[in-house]
């Protein structure tokens, strides 16, 4: 059995702790999302770019969005 097929019951091969791996690293990125969304809505933007700040605050949310989808995209496996 090469580790390109599917396990057999109770075991593991490569590619199912490949699959766990990378399932880790994409719920460790929707925890470090909660974290520093948590923590942008905490920043006073205001005091830090003045009259930007309002508008700060939101790119900051939508930038840390697309930066986990952009990792997300790069961890998994799309060329099945």
């Amino acid at each position: 059995m090469s580790n390109l097929e599917g396990s057999t019951n109770l075991s593991l091969n490569k590619m199912d702790w490949t699959k766990i791996g990378k399932g880790l690293l994409i719920a460790i990125a929707g925890a470090i999302v909660v974290f520093l969304t948590n923590f942008q809505a905490d920043v006073d933007w205001n005091a830090l770019l003045g009259q930007w700040g309002p508008t700060a605050g939101a790119f900051a949310g939508a930038i840390i969005s697309v930066v986990v989808n952009l990792l997300r995209k790069f961890i998994v496996d799309n060329s099945k």
